[in-house]
């Protein structure tokens, strides 16, 4: 998964999953809890110096949203699942 996110053709979101994999790997508790618990279970596994802070640099990376531009000029955004806003 790595080897995409470094890919510069490769467009991505910042998701939830994403999200509790940087807590996870930053040392924060309720994301290290948060994450095994949906499906974060692998990411104990990686060991190698260093790994850990490499995944959650490459999630922290990806943006909230992304737009592009369709071949009929028409705009369109791109998000995970819900964006926070103030009600």
């Amino acid at each position: 998964a790595l080897d995409w996110c470094a890919r510069p053709y490769v467009r991505r979101v910042l998701g939830n999953h994403d999200w509790l994999t940087y807590l996870n790997a930053t040392g924060h508790a309720w994301g290290r809890f948060n994450h095994r618990r949906n499906g974060g279970k692998w990411f104990d596994a990686v060991e190698e110096a260093g790994q850990q802070q490499t995944w959650a640099k490459a999630m922290i990376d990806a943006p909230f949203a992304i737009e592009a531009t369709t071949p009929a000029g028409h705009k369109i955004g791109f998000i995970h699942a819900d964006v926070p806003t103030d009600t």
